[in-house]
């Protein structure tokens, strides 16, 4: 019978509680090209001023080893509402091994600052014995 063991990673693209000023945009990357797939979760939190307009969040992959600006594609997108107070998450976003890199970005606020963040978990190495 055989075992596998799972290598895994936590990265942090957008720290947790970091700003996003109105008509702001926050982002991180990760290069997954030694990864084997990873699940990314994002947050949104409107302060007590809620904005006018929503800050949204997308979560993007590119098939490129050094993606430039136009390699990116939405696989998820949410938005935050405008509700003072509230705390959106994103669920889980899975990213499939194949995937060379993932990127978040949010923007879209009016009125008043966010706090967004975005954290990975990768599977960095699997071994069999």
């Amino acid at each position: 019978m055989s075992t596998t063991t799972l290598t895994k990673s936590a990265r942090v693209l957008v720290a947790r509680g970091t700003p996003c000023a109105a008509g702001a945009t926050v982002s991180g990357v990760a290069d997954l090209r030694a990864a084997q797939g990873a699940v990314l979760t994002a947050r949104l939190t409107n302060g007590g001023t809620a904005p006018s307009a929503q800050c949204e969040c997308a979560v993007q992959i590119a098939h490129a080893d050094a993606p430039a600006a136009a390699d990116w594609r939405t696989i998820h997108r949410f938005g935050g509402g405008v509700a003072a107070g509230s705390e959106t998450d994103s669920g889980a976003v899975a990213i499939d091994p194949a995937v060379m890199h993932v990127r978040v970005v949010f923007n879209g606020n009016a009125g008043a600052a966010v706090t967004v963040e975005a954290l990975l978990s990768a599977i960095d190495s699997a071994q069999t014995v």
